[in-house]
């Protein structure tokens, strides 16, 4: 099943220049219907891989969450839980992460989802100035149910 890529760019720039913040409503818009899509499935227990990138360090990791809530992580690079602790989110968390990111005018955000079930494959966040901190980002990918 090849899962469709939509993508949003937000370039923070434009919307400073307009004034109007459109485009910032235009990627609340769009996170908003890939989110009512995330809602309508019919399972709230699934697994996923996640790879994180922040602080100039990358996280491999497999999560699986049971009811909405995280049970377990995996660094997927070792087999083990990670050594050192990690925060992996549900794909709801985020979901309002990302719409915290959009209206942040300081911040330039990229989204990409799965068209089917509507989920973030995609979430990159940079300052529009350069920071100690660096770019983030995080892929979503092998998301499945878990029956």
């Amino acid at each position: 099943m090849k899962a469709f890529v939509v993508s949003v760019v937000i370039v923070g720039v434009l919307a400073a220049c307009n004034g109007d913040g459109a485009t910032s409503v235009a990627a609340q818009a769009e996170l908003a219907q890939h989110e009512a899509i995330w809602h309508q499935r019919d399972f709230h227990s699934y697994t996923f891989d996640f790879v994180q990138q922040q602080f100039g360090m990358t996280e491999n990791l497999h999560v699986t969450v049971h009811a909405d809530t995280v049970a377990s992580v995996i660094d997927n690079d070792t087999g083990m839980p990670p050594t050192v602790p990690v925060h992996a989110p549900t794909i709801d968390e985020l979901f309002g992460d990302a719409n915290g990111a959009i209206t942040n005018k300081a911040l330039s955000v990229s989204l990409e989802f799965d068209d089917q079930l509507g989920y973030l494959t995609l979430y990159a966040v940079s300052a529009k100035v350069s920071t100690p901190a660096g770019p983030y980002s995080a892929k979503v990918s092998n998301l499945a149910a878990i029956e």
